[in-house]
Formats: structure tokens, sequence, C-alpha cells
């Protein structure tokens, strides 16, 4: 596969001052100095290869997840799925499976979340179905950290029978003045 580069023909200073006034600027630190990278056709193609061939698996993982996953934790490892591909930044080739399984997934939520006590996987699903459009009271945040303050609550209670390390006890201390 041949990879062209075009040009298109930028706006001259003159042109820009007669067009409007411009601020001056104090030059930048980085200077106007730019790196150029050479385009090698064959690696290019080589990951091109390697990314038809892992899209497929990729969107198996997402449809069929029952497979890869325990059945009652499928739908909640799907949208941990889809966070992961929102942070690689590829989302956007499984962008209509991603919509089903977050429609489909939505009605579901107080099933998913039943039980769960990890802050983070809340607040994957909760980023995750806001991200799609989807308004999540933000109770269910409140919830989890309500339920991370009294743990840690709890875990500051113990230190008076000093089976906390002092170091541990200072992070606990730390984590409840954030919370609080």
């Amino acid at each position: 596969m041949t990879h062209h580069l075009f040009c298109a023909k930028a706006t001259t200073s003159a042109d820009l001052k007669n067009s409007r006034p411009l601020k001056p600027f104090s030059p930048s630190v980085w200077g106007d100095h730019f790196l150029s990278v050479p385009l090698i056709g064959d690696e290019f193609d080589e990951l091109e290869k390697g990314i038809k061939f892992m899209k497929p698996l990729v969107r198996d993982m997402l449809i069929h997840a029952h497979v890869f996953m325990s059945s009652h934790s499928s739908d909640k490892e799907r949208i941990c799925l889809i966070q992961l591909l929102i942070s690689l930044g590829i989302s956007y080739h499984f962008g209509k499976e991603i919509e089903e399984i977050i429609n489909l997934s939505f009605p579901k939520l107080d099933d998913i979340i039943a039980g769960e006590d990890d802050l983070e996987t809340i607040s994957i699903i909760f980023e995750v179905f806001r991200l799609y459009g989807h308004n999540m009271s933000s109770d269910i945040m409140d919830e989890a950290l309500s339920f991370t303050r009294n743990h840690l609550e709890s875990l500051d209670d113990h230190n008076a029978s000093s089976a906390i390390s002092p170091h541990l006890f200072m992070h606990i201390q730390n984590a409840l003045d954030t919370l609080t």
C-alpha cells in the first residue's frame, strides 16, 4: 500500500496582516524546530496486517463475552473492555458493536452493579455510560464513595490494636481526609 503526502499552500504573513491584526506572541521555548520521521511503507503494511488480524478477535471478545468470561459478569466485563478500547484510542473501530452493547446493558444497570464494591469498576461503568449519552445518576458514585469511606474508617479503627503499619495508616488517613 502506498502512502501519499500532500502539501497545501499556507497563507503568508502578509495575507494574515491584511486580513486581521495579530497579537505579537513571545517566541516559543520549543523553537520552530520540527522533527521528521521517515515513512517506511513496509512497516506501515505490517502494522496494517496486524490491525486487520486483531480486529475480528477483539470484535468477538465484545460480542461473545460469555465465551471469554463468566456469564454473570459478562456485561460488566464488556463495559470494562469498552473503557480499555476508549483508553487505547481504538474504540472507533468497534463503534456499532459498542453502541449496541451500551444500549442493551443500560436497562440492566441495577443488575450489573448489584453487590459491586469496587470503586474502580463502578467509576468505569459510570464513565462509559455517561460518555455514550446515558444519564446515569451520580448517586451510584456517592454510594461507592460511602462504602469506601466506611471501609477506610474501619481500617482506621484497627490501628488502635496496631494491626496496621504506620506507613499504611498514613495512606488511610490521607484517603479519609480526601474523602471528607
